[in-house]
Parts: structure tokens; C-alpha cells; sequence
């Protein structure tokens, strides 16, 4: 029996990777795209909303990881876009939310990022996109600090995001 639980418990982690394939539910829906430009005028954080929460998403990459789109989704739907070293912010509704970070066009398990946070009302909360790396770009996703991001912020552009959706083809006249 023991054996049978130890067998057990080492494979859980196995098949868990092999499950990952498929984007995490919290992220958005596959296909969707970000044409992301930037605005290097703004520096400056926005307030937060009456009654809402306030959530940033800093990026910054190392030199030689080229400029990557890193797209965000929030409870199942994509909010917005980076690129290169750049922020943007969304307003939440106070209480538990699911965050996902996606190499854009990554369809790796290891190109997914998720948590999981409580937003208060009134506060602002700070995560932070981190490529490393040449050849192989490695993404980590985590919180950070207000006094890291807000120094972010006062140097990176604002990223300005609108999705994209890939036209479906249109089906082909049958000749008569």
C-alpha cells in the first residue's frame, strides 16, 4: 500500500506537466493578439478608482531577449499588453482574482505564468514580468514592491494595447 502511494505521489507532479499543455483557464481565449504601441510621456501612476482596486503590470528584459509581447489575462480574459520594457494598469473590482502572463504566441507550458491575489478596495497592487535570457528567454512572473515599480514606471513607456483577432478565412465559392 505504501508503495502504491509512494508511486503515486511521483507521478502526480509527471502528469500535472503533461496536462499543462493547454493554457490555464484564467488566462483569455487562444488566438487573441495585442498590437502594442508606446507612450513615453506618461510616467506617472493613475489613480485608483472610488471603489476599486488598482493593479500594474511592469516589464523589463534583459539585453539579448529581443522585445517580447507579454500578454495579460485577469479571471479568464486578456486586459492588455507589453512589450519590451514598458507598464500598464487596470482598475479591478475588489476580491479574489486570477492572474496570467503568456509569451505572446508561446504555446509551451513553461510560456505561462498564473497566481492568484485578494484586491482590497482603495489599494494598488504591483507585478512584475521579467525576461532573462539570449537564446532561450526565460519569463518570471511574480509581485513586487511599490518603490521597484513605481521606479519602473517613472523610466519604462506606457503600454498602450489593442487585441487583435486573427480573421477566419472566408469559405471559398463553390464554381458552378
Amino acid at each position: 500500500m505504501r508503495t502504491c502511494l509512494l508511486i503515486l505521489a511521483l507521478a502526480t507532479p509527471a502528469l500535472a506537466l503533461a496536462q499543462s499543455s493547454n493554457p490555464p483557464a484564467n488566462c483569455g481565449p487562444d488566438g487573441v493578439q495585442f498590437k502594442v504601441t508606446q507612450d513615453s510621456t506618461q510616467h506617472t501612476p493613475l489613480p485608483v478608482d472610488p471603489g476599486k482596486a488598482r493593479v500594474y503590470f511592469v516589464q523589463d528584459q534583459t539585453k539579448g531577449s529581443g522585445n517580447v509581447t507579454a500578454r495579460i489575462g485577469i479571471d479568464g480574459s486578456w486586459v492588455g499588453a507589453n512589450n519590451g520594457n514598458s507598464w500598464f494598469s487596470v482598475p479591478l473590482e475588489p476580491g479574489v482574482h486570477h492572474i496570467c502572463v503568456n509569451s505572446e504566441g508561446g504555446t509551451s507550458p513553461h510560456e505561462y505564468e498564473v497566481t492568484v491575489f485578494t484586491a482590497e478596495e482603495g489599494r494598488a497592487y504591483y507585478f512584475r514580468i521579467h525576461y532573462i535570457g539570449h537564446v532561450d528567454t526565460e519569463l518570471q512572473f511574480g509581485s513586487t514592491s511599490s518603490d521597484q515599480a513605481l521606479f519602473m514606471i517613472s523610466s519604462y513607456p506606457l503600454s498602450v494595447s489593442t487585441p487583435i483577432t486573427p480573421k477566419t478565412p472566408k469559405p471559398k465559392k463553390l464554381k458552378k
